[in-house]
């Protein structure tokens, strides 16, 4: 989109290129949603989350040729889940690291349009063990009808998150860049409630990923992700001769008030 738009946005400079601020709030939030270019638009403009560092786009994959998606590769998500405190460890903190690829990573293409997260079959398993769902799935047709996992009740969502470790290698800064992403909107929803009191799991099996080889080594970071975070997506000017690259940064419940929107903070609501 950033491409075809171009020459029609403004830029603050011409050096500096194209940046579109992805603002997209949880259902539950009554702060507005927007998308900003090359300006951060919440009231004061001055004050903006915590970025992380730039997050370089994958040059190539299965899907990427002259980059027409936003994909990241990304490494491991390293989870920390507060349950009350016995059986687990005394803190009640239970931490179990997937790791994708064998290290490799695996590509993660950003989309809105997507209304929850997918990985491939192997580590939604995996995140079915986290919560303790005995026995794996197949991938067969009813697997990828339904949530692939419940979180239960009992766990703290407050004191639980996960953090994403994403490969950057290229960039100025670090070739490592890990963000940390609250369960809730991002791995479960309080809503709906099922009937046993646990929370829908909002990560799916990646379509197809026990028949197509490509799947295997992709998933899609969706609705569900930009609910949970600030997202910034970054194209150069051709003349910086550098690659397009993201910030993200955590969308915490106690700071939606933080950042107000324009027209929300004009009309008192």
């Amino acid at each position: 989109m950033l491409q075809v738009i171009k020459d029609v946005v403004k830029n603050p400079s011409e050096e500096e290129g194209i940046a579109l601020y992805v603002i997209i709030r949880s259902p539950r939030h009554t702060r507005q949603s927007c998308i900003s270019f090359n300006i951060w638009p919440c009231l004061p403009t001055t004050v903006e989350p915590m970025w992380s560092n730039p997050i370089a786009v994958v040059m190539s994959g299965p899907r990427q040729e002259t980059y027409p998606l936003w994909a990241l590769r990304l490494e491991k998500m390293s989870f920390s889940v507060k349950f009350p405190p016995a059986p687990v460890e005394p803190s009640g903190v239970q931490r179990t690291e997937i790791q994708f690829g064998e290290g490799a990573g695996i590509i993660v293409y950003l989309d809105t349009g997507s209304s929850t997260s997918e990985l491939p079959l192997d580590y939604i398993n995996q995140i079915r063990r986290i919560f303790y769902h005995e026995g794996d799935l197949t991938g067969d047709s009813d697997d990828t009808v339904r949530t692939p996992y419940l979180v239960p009740n009992e766990v703290e969502l407050d004191d639980s998150f996960v953090d994403l470790t994403f490969l950057s290698p290229g960039l100025e800064r670090d070739e490592k860049v890990t963000v940390r992403c609250p369960l809730d909107p991002f791995i479960c929803s309080l809503e709906p409630i099922t009937e046993n009191g646990a929370r829908e799991g909002l990560i799916w099996i990646t379509s197809d990923s026990g028949r197509q080889p490509n799947a295997a080594l992709e998933g899609i970071l969706g609705l569900n992700f930009f609910q949970a975070m600030f997202v910034a997506l970054h194209k150069p000017a051709p003349s910086q001769d550098k690659r397009p690259y993201v910030r993200i940064a955590t969308q915490w419940p106690n700071e939606i008030h933080s950042f107000v929107l324009p027209s929300i903070a004009d009309n008192k609501v």
